[in-house]
């Protein structure tokens, strides 16, 4: 009763049903965080097809968890299983659960295991210093160093490990966003957003051009896309083979796997930004944020192509959804989740594939 959007096994829809077309899974950005659940891009995509859908997803989990649920998925007889896949923390989430957890151990590589260990423990690591981590000759590679420390930031940060949400959207009473119960005004909302971003130049870029405007923190956001750190570069590989697992299950019940992928907000946005009117710290650290994703993206690509899993690539619907109709799929506030606008972008996206 305290959660009257969930239904009665505890996840986001309207009931339990014995049988749907679609189950998609997923973390937050599949959840729904901060919209309501008819607004979420499971609910839209039943409304745009007529299709029953039913959505697995829970605020925080990863790949790990994904694979764990994909027979609870086929037990509802689907046509289609649809994984949102979000490169803002899944990649880290996968090795957290495979590598420091059990709960994923019959994903891990033993090989990489022990370099991991071995790595981690020749590593004298700086907290503070992973936020902001660039190279020292080469602004435009990130090398693994005393600079990039994924456990010691989370230890220092928070003993529940929380990277999707991250100390920033917790420093602040701007977490979600603008919504319509909010007391103060959407302009005056903004500008204390603004105010905040000056406040903060290095590491907050401000963006704003005609009715599109939001914050953007890519030194916040380079940990868990930082493939040259080796942690994350095996969390890529757990989650692809934990995709092709969750492939194998669906293929051998005649049930398509669809992987949904989800870009960030920071390298959706990274077109639009001109260097003169930001933070050359802050731009920087924007560039190599583009190049992590990109080189995420296109390992993740591949690999799902050879595999011949099913993708759908959401960056381009919502960089035209910006670009064309001068709309922001995300939320204003320093959050990286979509707002309903993104929700409906990718609902009608999957609904045209």
């Amino acid at each position: 009763p305290d959660h009257p959007e969930h239904d009665q096994s505890g996840f986001r829809n309207s009931n339990t049903p014995a049988q749907v077309d679609i189950v998609t899974i997923g973390d937050s950005q599949t959840y729904g965080v901060g919209v309501g659940r008819e607004a979420t891009w499971p609910q839209q995509l039943a409304a745009i097809t007529g299709k029953s859908v039913y959505n697995l997803s829970i605020s925080g989990w990863g790949p790990v968890q994904y694979r764990a649920q994909i027979e609870q998925a086929l037990g509802l007889h689907p046509e289609v299983v649809m994984v949102g896949l979000y490169l803002g923390n899944d990649i880290y989430d996968a090795y957290h659960l495979t590598y420091e957890w059990e709960t994923g151990a019959h994903l891990r590589d033993p090989v990489t295991f022990r370099q991991i260990k071995e790595f981690e423990n020749r590593q004298q690591m700086s907290a503070a210093s992973l936020v902001t981590a660039t190279g020292q000759e080469d602004q435009d590679k990130v090398t693994v160093s005393q600079r990039s420390s994924l456990t010691s930031y989370l230890s220092g940060q928070s003993k529940l490990y929380a990277l999707a949400r991250g100390f920033w959207h917790m420093a602040s009473g701007y977490e979600m966003g603008y919504t319509p119960w909010t007391t103060e005004s959407r302009d005056d909302y903004w500008f204390r957003l603004k105010q905040l971003g000056r406040m903060h130049p290095e590491q907050m870029i401000v963006f704003e051009s005609g009715k599109v405007r939001t914050i953007l923190t890519p030194s916040y956001r380079m940990p868990g896309i930082n493939i040259d750190d080796p942690r994350i570069a095996e969390g890529v590989e757990v989650t692809l083979r934990a995709l092709g697992e969750m492939y194998t299950h669906c293929n051998n019940q005649g049930v398509e796997l669809l992987v949904v992928i989800l870009p960030t907000k920071e390298y959706t946005f990274s077109p639009f930004l001109t260097a003169s009117e930001h933070n050359s710290k802050a731009m920087q650290q924007s560039r190599l944020t583009d190049r992590l994703e990109h080189e995420l993206r296109m390992r993740i690509f591949a690999v799902l192509g050879e595999k011949m899993i099913n993708y759908l690539d959401m960056l381009p619907a919502l960089r035209q959804t910006i670009a064309r109709d001068q709309e922001n799929p995300f939320f204003e506030s320093r959050n990286g989740h979509f707002d309903a606008t993104g929700h409906g972008v990718i609902a009608r996206s999957v609904a045209l594939r």
